[in-house]
């Protein structure tokens, strides 16, 4: 379960820059998450891996499928993923079905769609600016997850679970996107 809210909510690791900042919080339902980092990969390089939607799993081994559902306005394109979780000893699989826009601009917006979701709604923005050679990311998310989510050790699970799925996420950014680079 909270492996699936870091997916998309991908510390990050020192070799990779410092986070400027990483934000969690949890008002009543909802949980948001800010993240800033320097990478060294090119920023074309990182955007080609976040918007190849049917290998997501390169970019966060926790997504088990990802698909490509077609086109259901002019300027998106639905995507489904399954995410596995593990939480002490108990796993589950977790499905999100998002719109997503890439806009002119290169940031990417994904929608959470409720009813195809296990998700109430969110939405999470990725800014990938280039920085010299490599590339300033700016991550922002918001999600309302449809599960129960234990008030006392439920947040410092979630954090714990988004700081090592932005950590992983953002480590695979860098590495895959240098060697695409290296091509």
């Amino acid at each position: 379960m909270l492996r699936a809210l870091c997916c998309l909510l991908l510390p990050v690791l020192p070799s990779l820059g410092h986070a400027d900042t990483v934000v969690t919080r949890l008002d009543q339902e909802s949980f948001s998450v800010r993240m800033e980092v320097q990478i060294s990969a090119p920023s074309e390089y990182v955007r080609a891996l976040l918007t190849d939607y049917e290998h997501l799993s390169r970019v966060n081994p926790s997504i088990r499928q990802s698909q490509l559902l077609g086109s259901f306005k002019p300027d998106q394109l639905r995507v489904r993923t399954v995410t596995r979780s593990c939480v002490a000893f108990m796993c589950f699989n977790m499905t999100q079905v998002q719109d997503v826009e890439v806009r002119p601009d290169g940031e990417i917006i994904a929608t959470i769609v409720p009813g195809k979701s296990d998700f109430k709604d969110g939405v999470a923005l990725w800014r990938i600016l280039p920085n010299g050679t490599g590339t300033h990311v700016v991550f922002e998310a918001r999600m309302r997850p449809a599960f129960w989510v234990p008030p006392l050790i439920g947040m410092w699970m979630i954090e714990r679970q988004i700081d090592q799925q932005l950590a992983l996420t953002v480590s695979n950014l860098d590495r895959l996107g240098n060697l695409l680079a290296l091509r």
